[in-house]
């Protein structure tokens, strides 16, 4: 309601009368624009769009980057927080518009709910707006903090997945070595060597795939930090499993104290239609109620201007639930995936244990004659896997443990 109502209702006393002050008609064409300008102050969680070229790093060489200071830079060259902190100086302009409207209006001229609503309404509304705008300015930088550490170690992840299959080919090249002076000497067939070659050259073709993805992370990490696309950027932060203390309890009183905190902390969530944070729910709240009392001095019960009004705050109250609910849903199911990538971690480090021993032993068992070249390849091929999937693991761990400290504003 704080947005959706925040726009002029149709009336010739408004519109036309010639006893309307002129501000008043100004104040109709600046509500027609305030709807769009608060829902862009609040679109601080949105996509980030491509900012201008920076300046060159010095020396020439990659321009290093810690992940606090690639969240520094994007909040000073990242176009979407100037975009919400001009929402909110609009929204300024728009409220103080609605004052002196307000204060123009003689009591005696206020004769109808139209007029009222310029009077009373207008100024709560925008001052309404101002406030939002400026929860929009503060989710704009905790989205796009959010955005960069997703971005950062997805380009770290993919870095990592490219050493993970530069060790698969090295493992196969070396495995084809062992193939071929087997076959040289007349202990091995030359299937093992084909096989080898087949090994090696699925190797290589997945590396290249790697480092195509790891290119790609790296162009949309350049992106959300608003640097020239093709500007070489070094990771300074690795991608490592998070400290223990960090991490947030599972047990039912910490998880309802963090959701409180989210609930105070009103982040930007999916609540499908209406209001995205419970702030904007409270104000739309405030808003519908505000108009409803009004909107009940001009009209009796039975009239479909006051049934609208009251429907009106019936829907924001379902709203402000609706969007409680979210957030609530979102800390809980924070926490769980926080449990699970914890678990997937240590699994994946038995499994990398397991499949390092198990390579191991199968290329001994090789070179002594009584193994096959199949269980050497096997072995290797669950090498990568399990490798492959431990970066992952700590990658989902970290994203995990992000999402929950945006939603409860740590």
């Amino acid at each position: 309601m704080a947005i959706s109502m925040l726009r002029p209702w149709a009336s010739p006393a408004l519109g036309g009368s010639p006893r309307a002050p002129a501000s008043v008609r100004r104040l109709l064409l600046r509500h027609v624009l305030l709807s769009g300008l608060l829902a862009l102050a609040l679109a601080g969680g949105g996509s980030a769009a491509e900012g201008p070229a920076g300046g060159e790093p010095a020396g020439g060489g990659p321009r290093r980057l810690s992940l606090e200071e690639a969240v520094g830079l994007a909040l000073e060259r990242n176009p979407d927080v100037a975009l919400a902190r001009e929402a909110l100086e609009k929204a300024r302009v728009a409220a103080a518009q609605a004052r002196d409207a307000a204060d123009d209006l003689r009591p005696e001229m206020v004769a109808s709910l139209d007029m009222a609503k310029v009077k009373e309404l207008y100024p709560f509304q925008t001052e309404a707006g101002v406030r939002l705008a400026e929860k929009g300015v503060e989710a704009a930088g905790e989205g796009l903090r959010l955005r960069v550490e997703q971005a950062y170690f997805a380009a770290q992840l993919a870095g990592e997945l490219v050493q993970v299959h530069e060790q698969a080919v090295a493992l196969a090249e070396e495995q084809l070595r062992q193939a071929r002076l087997a076959f040289k000497v007349g202990t091995r067939a030359r299937t093992d060597v084909l096989a080898a070659e087949a090994q090696l050259a699925a190797a290589e073709a997945d590396l290249a795939a790697a480092r195509k993805d790891a290119a790609v992370a790296a162009l949309d990490l350049n992106q959300v930090l608003a640097l020239p696309l093709n500007e070489q950027v070094e990771l300074t932060t690795r991608l490592a499993e998070p400290d223990e203390k960090s991490l947030p309890a599972v047990g039912e009183e910490e998880v309802r104290r963090a959701v409180e905190r989210a609930l105070s902390h009103s982040p930007m969530v999916s609540a499908g239609e209406g209001p995205s944070s419970v702030r904007q729910a409270e104000e739309e709240l405030v808003v519908a109620r505000q108009a409803s009392t009004l909107t009940a001095r001009y009209y009796t019960p039975n009239v479909y201007t006051y049934r609208q009004a009251l429907a009106d705050v019936h829907q924001a109250e379902v709203w402000l639930g609706r969007v409680r609910t979210a957030t609530e849903l979102e800390v809980r199911k924070a926490i769980l995936e926080i449990g699970a990538a914890r678990a997937r971690v240590e699994q994946q480090r038995k499994a990398v244990a397991l499949s390092e021993e198990g390579l191991r032993l199968a290329a001994l068992r090789y070179r002594a004659g009584i193994g096959t070249s199949a269980e050497v390849l096997d072995a290797q091929v669950r090498l990568s896997g399990a490798r492959a999937a431990l970066a992952n693991a700590v990658f989902a761990l970290r994203m995990g443990l992000a999402r929950y400290l945006y939603l409860v504003g740590e």
